[in-house]
């Protein structure tokens, strides 16, 4: 799964949520502004956003992303446990997967 991941806090250091991402296979295009992260969903297909920061900027990133691509899952990582994320990934990825393969 390609996951842009969008860590707001400019003195994180990367931890165990990225860790485990990788580990579990998903490709990780890392952006640290609301700004940046707007402009690569605009550009570039993702099959989800993580974001680690939790303040007011991210309701208005997670309003403008689902603007630009309605579709597109955001997941806001301090309301994950590091098991519950992965997990929720994989299921959005089943369900995209299955739409693929639905024709009407």
């Amino acid at each position: 799964m390609r996951i842009l991941y969008v860590d707001l806090n400019p003195e994180s250091i990367p931890g165990r949520t990225d860790e485990v991402l990788r580990n579990r296979g998903h490709m990780l295009l890392y952006v640290s502004t609301c700004c940046d992260a707007l402009e690569i969903i605009r550009t570039e297909d993702f099959d989800a956003v993580v974001i680690t920061q939790d303040s007011l900027e991210v309701f208005d990133l997670i309003a403008k992303a689902q603007a630009i691509r309605g579709e597109l899952p955001v997941f806001v990582t301090d309301d994950w446990s590091i098991s519950e994320l992965p997990l929720a990934l994989e299921w959005c990825g089943g369900l995209q997967e299955a739409g693929n393969h639905l024709h009407v």
